[in-house]
């Protein structure tokens, strides 16, 4: 587990961002914002994965082959979640470039049809062919990758709706899917704080809503000003 005697980094200067540490030296343009409510998550994670794994190599010591499937099983949690964690705390540079929003759109339902299926999500597009984002379009790619991995593990019985398209004020191109279901577990954590960050440092916002007993999210980018 992350040593309780190692002291915690600093509050990033002028950030916003509640209980946000920094790591790594401001003026060597490797700045890392991370949030302590996702050390701590990954801390306890990790804590009972490990615990986890002694029980299950003592019980194989005693001869029980029926743990092996279960050792299997923590091992790739706890190397899915160290994968996660390592790039939530790496420095993320960007390559900016314009994109029109429809390839946006089109990037995300491919990303989610692969994890779904197709017929389980319905997408109504209401694009501007025209409009264009300033992302960089690898790590629009990663947050998708993401988001859809969200959605296999959150989605119910039925299917859902994905509304593509300009915000109320026509400042931002909008992704939002309603109808979720709650899932608390670290690595679901993580890989939604990874989401969040490299959204963010491209100017987006992605926002985690509770809507009635089901959920959704929101993904806003700034759209291009001409």
């Amino acid at each position: 587990m992350i040593s309780n005697q190692r002291e915690l980094p600093k509050p990033v200067p002028g950030s916003g961002t509640p209980g946000a540490v920094w790591a790594g030296d401001p003026g060597d343009g490797e700045l890392v914002v991370v949030r302590q409510a996702v050390l701590a998550t990954v801390d306890h994670a990790f804590g009972n994965i490990f615990q986890r794994l002694y029980h299950l190599l003592r019980t194989l010591r005693s001869g029980a082959n029926h743990a092996l499937p279960a050792l299997e099983d923590s091992v790739r949690e706890l190397q899915s979640l160290l994968e996660l964690f390592v790039d939530y705390v790496a420095p993320t540079p960007l390559e900016m470039r314009p994109l029109r929003t429809t390839d946006v759109a089109s990037s995300f339902r491919r990303h989610a049809g692969d994890e779904l299926g197709t017929e389980r999500i319905q997408f109504v597009v209401k694009d501007d062919p025209a409009a264009l984002v300033t992302v960089d379009p690898t790590r629009l790619a990663r947050v998708f990758h993401l988001l859809a991995q969200s959605l296999g593990e959150r989605v119910g019985g039925g299917g859902l709706t994905c509304v593509c398209g300009p915000s109320a004020t026509g400042m931002h191109f909008e992704i939002r899917i309603d109808g979720l279901l709650p899932v608390n577990s670290p690595e679901a954590e993580v890989r939604w704080a990874l989401a969040e960050k490299l959204v963010d440092l491209q100017g987006g916002e992605l926002r985690w809503l509770v809507v009635g007993q089901g959920a959704g999210w929101t993904l806003r980018l700034p759209l291009v000003v001409r």
